[in-house]
């Protein structure tokens, strides 16, 4: 049942994806999903 599952998650063309897999999807559009972190340290004195 892993296997099943493993393969339709992963190496599975998918129609909402183009009939890509979804790990080609994300390696094809990984810049588009990319966010740059803002969240800074913060000092606090007490």
């Amino acid at each position: 049942m892993v296997d099943y599952l493993l393969w339709y998650n992963l190496k599975r063309p998918h129609y909402a994806l183009g009939q890509i897999s979804p790990v080609d999807y994300i390696k094809i559009n990984e810049d588009k999903y990319k966010k740059k972190c803002n969240m800074l340290w913060t000092h606090t004195l007490g």
